[in-house]
C-alpha cells in the first residue's frame, strides 16, 4: 500500500522512483540479454534455392519466419533460400507432430530424420509428420526456398497432450548446451517469467509514484522518466519478443554515418540518368510504367543531381546519406529550441541554460529512439532531408519567421507535391508571408525543372499520381487508410515487398481512400473551430494542416511520419499548460507518441487474420494525436 505523500519528503520520493527506475533498466536489459544469448536458431540466407555456396547473410533468429528476409534483404523477392540450424528442447518424451505451411518448398529435419516436407509449387499448402522424441535436446534443421510469386512460410509443432502452436523461441537454442549450461538453461526457463513479473510491478510502481507525487518533480524529470521508459525499457523488453526494435535502427545510425543504402537515391538516380540521356522524351512511361522503377517524385526532385552528375552512384549515395546523418544531429538543436519556446509559450516556464542542456540531451534520446526517423536514415531516404526542412519550418513559425517557414515548405513541395496543400491552407488563413515565400520557391524551382526536363515530363507526372491514388500499397509499412484497407481486404501482399508493382485496383479501397483524404484535408482547410485565433492556437493550426496532408496520402510509409517529432515538441507543452482536463490531453499525446515512436513488429503476427488493421499502429497513433491537436487548438482559441 502506498503511503500518503505527506509522509515523505520530496527527496525521498525521488530517490525511491530513481532506484526503481535503475532496477527496471537493469532488469529489462538482463531479460533482453538472456533471451538473445540463449534462444533462437542460426539462420543462413542464400541467393539461391538449393542452399548452396556461401550464404549472403548469417544471423541468429529468435523466430523461424521470413521477418529477417523482409528486413535485411528487401531487394531479393524471388529465388532465395533460408536454412535454420540449432537445437530444440523437448520437455517430455512422446510423439511430437511438426507441420510446415509454405509457398514454395519447406521441410523440417529432426536428428537427421525428415519429419515434414512441402513441395507444393506455386500454391500455399501444408504438410505434417510425427516423430518420437525423448525428453531433452535434439538437433533441428528447417529449410525454406522461394521461387516465384508470393512468399509464405510458417512452421508449427504439437507436443504430447497439447494443442498445435508455432514453435516457441523458448525451446530453440543455437548451440547444444554443455552439462553446466543445461542447468542454466533450465534455470532461465524458471526465472524469466518471474523477472517479467517483477518488471511489470516496477513499471507500475514508477508510474503511480511519479503521477501521485508529480508536484515533487520538475517537468524535465517527468519527461526524462517517460523518455527512459518508452525509449529504452520498452524497447529492451520488446527485443526479447521481436527480431527488431527501434534500438536496432538506433545502433545502425550511431555506427554507420555513411552507408550505401538507397531506397530513394537509386530510383531517383536511375530516372535522372535516363532523363539526361533521353532529352525531350517521356520520362515516366519508360521508367515507372514499363520498367517498374518506383520513382514517384516529380522531375524537380532530380535537380539535386546536376552538380554531381559525373560521380559514380556509390559515391552519391554515401554523400547523401552522410548529409542525412548530419542533418539529423543539427535538427536536434532546433528541436530543443522548439521545445523550450513551446514551454515558455504554453506552460509559462523560463528555461535556464543548465536546464536547456538537459533538455537537449533528452531531445537526443527522443530522436535516437524515434523509429520513423531512424528507419528513414537506415533506408537511405530523401524523407530525412524533408524532415530536417520541416523542423526548420516549425522552428521558424514559432519565431514568427513565416517567410522562412514558407521557403522550407516550398522546398518540401517540389519533392513531395502533396505538401503544396499546406500553401493553400496558408492562403485561406491569410498567412501571406508564408504563402508568397513558398509560392516563389515552387515557382523558381518549377521553372528550372521545366527548362531542364521539359514541360511534357511534368504533365506526364500527373498520370503517376493518378495511378498511385487508384491503387496505393498493401505492404505493412504503409500506415495510411489505403494501406489499412488493402491489407484488411487481402488486396495485395501484406508482409512481402513487391518491387515493381502496387496493390491491385479495388473499388472499396479506392472509395475509402478518396473519402478519408477528403475528410482529412477538408477539415484541416475549412474547419477553424470556435473562438478567436491567437499566437498559441496559430502554431497548432499549422501542425494540424501539416499532419493532415501527410496522412491523407494513399501511400504514407513509416518514415513519412518523421514530421511527428517536431509536432510532439509543440504539443507536449501545449497539453501540459492546458488549464482544463490537462491529464486527458497529456494522456492522448503520450499514448500517441508511444504508438508512433516504436517499431511494433509483433503486430505482423496478425497479418493473416481479420485483426490485421492493428498493424497500422502508427496510423492510429497519428489519428489520436491529430484529435488531440484539434482539441488543444480549440482550448487555446477559447482562451482556456
Amino acid at each position: 500500500m502506498l503511503l500518503p505523500s505527506s509522509l515523505f519528503s520530496s527527496r525521498k520520493i525521488k530517490i525511491r522512483v530513481y532506484i526503481a527506475l535503475a532496477l527496471l533498466l537493469a532488469l529489462s536489459g538482463t531479460i533482453a540479454a538472456l533471451v538473445k544469448a540463449q534462444h533462437g536458431l542460426i539462420g543462413y540466407y542464400y541467393e539461391n534455392t538449393s542452399w548452396q555456396a556461401p550464404p549472403t547473410l548469417i544471423m541468429k533468429d529468435l523466430d523461424v519466419s521470413l521477418q529477417r528476409m523482409q528486413l535485411e534483404m528487401l531487394y531479393r523477392a524471388t529465388y532465395y533460400g533460408i536454412s535454420w540450424t540449432g537445437y530444440i528442447y523437448a520437455p517430455q518424451s512422446g510423439a511430437y507432430e511438426f507441420a510446415v505451411k509454405s509457398d514454395d518448398v519447406s521441410r523440417v529435419v529432426i536428428d537427421g530424420i525428415k519429419v515434414a516436407e512441402n513441395d507444393s509449387g506455386e500454391t500455399i499448402a501444408e504438410q505434417s509428420g510425427a516423430i518420437f522424441l525423448t525428453a531433452g535436446f535434439h538437433a533441428i534443421n528447417i529449410f525454406y526456398a522461394q521461387y516465384e510469386g508470393k512468399a509464405a512460410f510458417q512452421v508449427y509443432w504439437m507436443p504430447p497432450g497439447k494443442e498445435r502452436e508455432s514453435i516457441n523461441r523458448a525451446v530453440l537454442l543455437p548451440n547444444l548446451p554443455s552439462s553446466r549450461h543445461r542447468s542454466l538453461y533450465y534455470l532461465h526457463r524458471l526465472i524469466l517469467p518471474i523477472m517479467g513479473g517483477i518488471t511489470g510491478v516496477l513499471i507500475m510502481f514508477i508510474l503511480v509514484m511519479a503521477w501521485r507525487h508529480r508536484r515533487h518533480f520538475l517537468l524535465i524529470e517527468l519527461v526524462g522518466i517517460f523518455c527512459l521508459l518508452n525509449g529504452v525499457v520498452l524497447n529492451l523488453l520488446l527485443s526479447s519478443l521481436s527480431e527488431r526494435t527501434t534500438l536496432y535502427f538506433t545502433k545502425f545510425f550511431l555506427t554507420s554515418p555513411i552507408h550505401a543504402r538507397s531506397d530513394s537515391w537509386q530510383p531517383m538516380y536511375d530516372a535522372f540518368k535516363y532523363a539526361i540521356s533521353h532529352p525531350k522524351q517521356p520520362l515516366y512511361q519508360p521508367i515507372f510504367f514499363e520498367r517498374g522503377i518506383k520513382f514517384q517524385y516529380p522531375p524537380s526532385s532530380l535537380l539535386v543531381f546536376f552538380p554531381i552528375k559525373s560521380w559514380p552512384f556509390e559515391k552519391i549515395a554515401a554523400l547523401f546519406n552522410g548529409m542525412s546523418w548530419g542533418l539529423i544531429w543539427l535538427s536536434m538543436a532546433l528541436l530543443t529550441h522548439i521545445l523550450i519556446m513551446s514551454l515558455r509559450r504554453y506552460a509559462d516556464q523560463h528555461i535556464r541554460p543548465r536546464a536547456a542542456t538537459l533538455y537537449f540531451l533528452l531531445i537526443v534520446d527522443f530522436a535516437l529512439t524515434f523509429y520513423p526517423l531512424m528507419r528513414s536514415f537506415q533506408l537511405g531516404q530523401v524523407q530525412t532531408w524533408l524532415y530536417a526542412l520541416f523542423v526548420v519550418a516549425v522552428w521558424a513559425w514559432l519565431n514568427d519567421m513565416k517567410g522562412v517557414s514558407g521557403i522550407c515548405i516550398g522546398l518540401i513541395a517540389v519533392i513531395k507535391p502533396q505538401l503544396g496543400v499546406v500553401i493553400l491552407w496558408g492562403a485561406l488563413r491569410r498567412q501571406w508571408r508564408f504563402v508568397f515565400s513558398a509560392a516563389a520557391i515552387v515557382g523558381v524551382i518549377g521553372l528550372a525543372s521545366i527548362w531542364a526536363f521539359g514541360l511534357n515530363s511534368h504533365i506526364e507526372y500527373l498520370s503517376v499520381l493518378s495511378f498511385i491514388a487508384k491503387r496505393g500499397e498493401s505492404y505493412f509499412p504503409n500506415h495510411s487508410i489505403n494501406g489499412l484497407l488493402n491489407r484488411w481486404l487481402g488486396n495485395g501482399a501484406n508482409v512481402d515487398w513487391t518491387f515493381q508493382s502496387f496493390a491491385p485496383f479495388h473499388w472499396s479501397v479506392y472509395i475509402g481512400t478518396y473519402l478519408s483524404s477528403l475528410l482529412l484535408i477538408g477539415a484541416a482547410l475549412f474547419y477553424r473551430g470556435k473562438g478567436r485565433a491567437s499566437a498559441k492556437s496559430d502554431i497548432l493550426d499549422f501542425t494540424i494542416a501539416s499532419l493532415s496532408v501527410t496522412m491523407a496520402s494513399p501511400v504514407c510509409w513509416e518514415h513519412h511520419y518523421t514530421v511527428l517529432l517536431p509536432l510532439f515538441a509543440v504539443a507536449l507543452p501545449a497539453a501540459t499548460g492546458c488549464a482544463n482536463h490537462a491529464l486527458r490531453r497529456l494522456s492522448a499525446v503520450i499514448g500517441a507518441y508511444m504508438l508512433c515512436s516504436n517499431f511494433w513488429l509483433l503486430a505482423n503476427k496478425l497479418a493473416p487474420t481479420l485483426w490485421n488493421p492493428l498493424q497500422s499502429y502508427i496510423l492510429f497513433g497519428a489519428l489520436l494525436f491529430l484529435a488531440a491537436l484539434y482539441v488543444l487548438r480549440q482550448d487555446y482559441q477559447r482562451g482556456v
